[in-house]
């Protein structure tokens, strides 16, 4: 299997329509989210770009949900509405502060991402079979990446506006692919790490199998 290992960082600028939201919670998240930085092939560079804006574009139609909502009718999100975010720093978090996490059937399955960003040192996957590929988009070979971006860009619910947020702004996909006919009996374990800061922050991770 042959890796990529050479994305390309990268921050697409967002082409917000003019009535983007007045709701200033909104407005917020989604200055967040045009900073966020990408690691991608450059090929697909234009995909990405294309699925921030239309995500942002939805963003800006919609409007944060509150109780008189019937599916938000139990769920008082007023607290969330008074936090001011910020994009998460860049920390290094070592293997030994990760290992109680790991499962141990997942001791050379496991792929780690800290602040929603990969971190291929702290994971490992050499027990996999052949065939098999965990770990993060801007790794996975170029043919199987053009594949896998047909599942990110389209999926149900993508216009809802949790869903569109996420996509304006994710830094990365935590990937599973495997080749046809390939029996995968290890457990594979994907843990996402939030550091914790006394600024309140929020990340944009993506999966996709």
């Amino acid at each position: 299997m042959t890796v990529d290992t050479s994305p390309t960082p990268s921050t697409p600028t967002l082409d917000l329509p003019p009535d983007a939201p007045s709701d200033e919670f909104l407005s917020q998240l989604l200055r967040q989210s045009e900073q966020q930085k990408v690691n991608i092939h450059t090929e697909i560079s234009g995909w990405l770009q294309e699925l921030r804006q239309r995500s942002a574009y939805d963003v800006t139609k919609q409007r944060m949900p509150n109780r008189k909502d019937e599916e938000w009718r139990f769920t008082d999100i007023s607290e969330l509405l008074g936090l001011k975010f910020q994009l998460p720093p860049s920390e290094e978090v070592t293997q030994d502060a990760i290992a109680p996490l790991i499962l141990p059937e997942a001791a050379q399955s496991h792929i780690v991402f800290v602040n929603g960003i990969y971190a291929p040192n702290l994971s490992d996957t050499s027990g996999l079979p052949e065939g098999v590929y965990a770990g993060n988009l801007s790794h996975l070979p170029l043919d199987n990446c053009y594949e896998a971006v047909k599942y990110i860009a389209y999926q149900d619910g993508d216009k809802e506006l949790f869903t569109a947020l996420n996509s304006t702004g994710f830094p990365d996909v935590a990937v599973l692919w495997a080749n046809p006919n390939v029996v995968v009996e290890t457990p594979i374990q994907i843990l996402f790490i939030t550091t914790v800061e006394d600024q309140p922050s929020f990340s944009q991770p993506r999966g996709n199998d």
